[in-house]
């Protein structure tokens, strides 16, 4: 039984304000670290990776999919626009340069979402906490609940207009993990999808959002 809890005075304040300028879309991934991790997070104790959207990313026809059982944000040439435009949070270090080469994506399927960030060439200049350099972080597995999200937009939206309608906090209860470098470090128990900080500010929400919960 999955059940949506939603604070509809957050959603009217929203739509009161009519923000029609695009912002970008904050996803805070939460999490426990695994016993076995190999990347010296410290079992047990939590952390938080934060990926920045790119909220007015142009359509990339070569490599987005929009079509009924999948909709991705994909980049994977150097001089295509950014998906990703920042990530930090307690399970790195260093500040994020956008790597010469990436390969990134976003991806709503009936999995949940799904995010990676990979470096092909170049540096992200993020490290572990054991100062080993980043080159790939990728959110895995059972996420989100596939009821919370429509996967089957067959037309693009940008990342504002598309997460624009899940803010909110999820928790996870059965499954999703968060890897780096290829281990797995993080056993994820939430997932908050906010806007910007400087949007929050204007619309005057503090830290408030809608919350749904999986149970």
């Amino acid at each position: 039984m999955k059940n949506l809890l939603p604070l509809a005075a957050v959603v009217i304040a929203i739509s009161a304000c009519s923000v029609s300028a695009a912002y970008d879309p904050v996803i805070t991934v939460t999490g426990t670290a695994l016993s076995n991790n190999n990347r010296g997070y410290t079992p047990g104790q939590e952390y938080d990776f934060t990926f920045v959207l790119n909220g007015s990313r142009s359509e990339e026809q070569n490599y987005d999919m929009y079509n009924t059982y999948q909709n991705m944000w994909q980049t994977d040439l150097p001089e295509s626009e950014a998906v990703v435009e920042d990530i930090y949070g307690s399970g790195v270090s260093g500040d994020y340069q956008r790597p010469q080469d990436p390969w990134e994506w976003i991806t709503v399927n009936s999995n949940g979402l799904h995010i990676k960030s990979d470096v092909e060439a170049g540096s992200m200049n993020l490290f572990t906490p054991e100062d080993d350099e980043i080159f790939q972080i990728v959110l895995t597995e059972i996420v989100l609940p596939e009821e919370s999200f429509d996967y089957t937009t067959t037309s693009y939206k940008t990342p504002w207009q598309y997460f624009s309608d899940y803010l909110g906090e999820y928790e996870v209860l059965d499954g999703g993990g968060l890897t780096v470098n290829y281990s797995t470090v993080l056993d994820v128990d939430s997932v908050t999808i906010t806007p910007e900080p400087a949007t929050m500010a204007l619309l005057g929400l503090g830290g408030l959002f809608i919350r749904r919960r999986r149970t």
